[in-house]
Order: C-alpha cells, then structure tokens, then sequence
C-alpha cells in the first residue's frame, strides 16, 4: 500500500493569511506536536505486535493514519501550498489535500523489515532531510513570491509537492502504516 497525497494549484493566493501563515500555524503544531508524542508511543507498541504476531493491529494503525492525515494538512498549510485554515483533528473540512492510506485487513506486516525497519529508513531519511532543505528554502522564495505576485510560481509549486509527497510516505514507512518503501516521485 503506498499513501496518496494530492494538492491542486491554486493560481492566486490570499497574501494577507500568507504573511502571517507561521503565527496561524503555531496552534496546530502544539496540537501536532502532542499528537505526535502518542503516536510515537504507540508506533513501538505496534513495532512489537508486528514483530510478534505478524499483522498490524487496526486500531494503532486508524490512529496514527489519523495523524498523518491531520499532520499533512498541517504542514501543507504552514508550507504554504493552500490557503485553507485546516480544522483541528481528523475532520478534513475544507482544506483542498487529499490523503489516503487505506488499511488492508487481511494483510499481513513483514516482519523482517519491521525489524530492521529504522535501519531500512536511514537512507530514506536522508533524502528526506536534503529535499526538505532545499524545500524549507524554496518556502521562503516561495513566501516571498506570493506576497509579491500574488502566486507561487508553477515549478516551485510542483517540487514543493513532491518533497510533500515524500515526506508522508517516509512518515507511514517509519511509523508502521505500511510496509512500502518511499520513493520521491
């Protein structure tokens, strides 16, 4: 199961809500930071009932999804690719991303490379921590181009969305939700 995530461009942007796009933010990355506390507890948890009966259990996996659906309206939101106040929990509202992860009943977790999966992740990790440099760097151009022009320019715009892309599917990698390895596309 490899996660889907879809956010379409928007040709103008409200300047007014970008200015100031951090201090709207910084609610929902207490939140998220909290959430994230949980979910990191539970991740090992579920680590040890994969490595021991072979599956996932249904109800850490709903919760941490939940997560990483709320965490990528977030960061979407603070990464300045829509304008769209993103609600509090796991109700979508309105904001235009789409996440989805569906989770797969019957299947099972493969238990060497939830064993060795911090191990399997590093590289990942590292392409993930060089695209979201040169992505935090692009935000900022980008933060300045839309208080100047009134949009973010189209080729900004679609890297910006791939190192999304990429960061969620590392996310449900490292934390469980499936055992399909990134792959920055």
């Amino acid at each position: 199961m490899q996660t889907t995530i879809d956010i379409p461009y928007l040709e103008s942007r409200n300047r007014g809500t970008v200015a100031i796009r951090l201090i709207l933010a910084i609610p929902h990355m207490i939140l998220m930071g909290l959430w994230g506390y949980a979910v990191n507890f539970l991740t090992l948890i579920q680590w040890l009932i994969c490595l021991f009966t072979g599956k996932r259990n249904q109800g850490i996996w709903n919760f941490t999804n939940s997560y990483l659906g709320y965490s990528t309206r977030v960061m979407t939101y603070a990464g300045l690719m829509h304008d769209v106040f993103p609600a509090f929990g796991t109700d979508a509202g309105a904001v235009p991303v789409t996440y989805e992860l569906p989770f797969a009943p019957n299947a099972t977790a493969n238990r060497l490379t939830v064993v060795l999966r911090i191990i399997w992740a590093i590289p990942a990790l590292l392409i993930l921590m060089l695209v979201g440099i040169a992505g935090q760097v692009l935000t900022i151009v980008a933060w300045f181009a839309i208080l100047i022009t009134g949009s973010m320019p189209r080729g900004m715009y679609d890297f910006l969305v791939k190192v999304h892309r990429y960061a969620v599917q590392v996310n449900a990698y490292t934390l469980l939700l499936t055992d399909t390895y990134p792959a920055y596309q």
